[in-house]
């Protein structure tokens, strides 16, 4: 499985104060962390190339972060 160990946590708003503009898809919102929802990720550009080698089907794709499994909603 695609697996990631080095992530950096950061809140919807967090994304909105830095003005934050995917490469690809789109970046979480606050209605992805309500109880019940697929885990999401947005990654890095680096990440989506050396692990997807830069493939517009990442999203929706599922990512091992740590010992939980995410959905890729987009690339930063």
């Amino acid at each position: 499985p695609r697996t990631v160990e080095q992530v950096a946590m950061m809140s919807p708003s967090g994304f909105a104060l830095a003005d934050a503009r995917p490469l690809l898809g789109r970046v979480y919102t606050d209605r992805d962390l309500a109880d019940g929802t697929t885990a999401v990720a947005v990654i890095s550009a680096a990440t989506w190339k050396e692990l997807f080698a830069e493939s517009p089907d990442v999203l929706g794709q599922d990512l091992l972060v740590g010992d939980q499994w995410v959905q890729v909603v987009g690339v930063l």
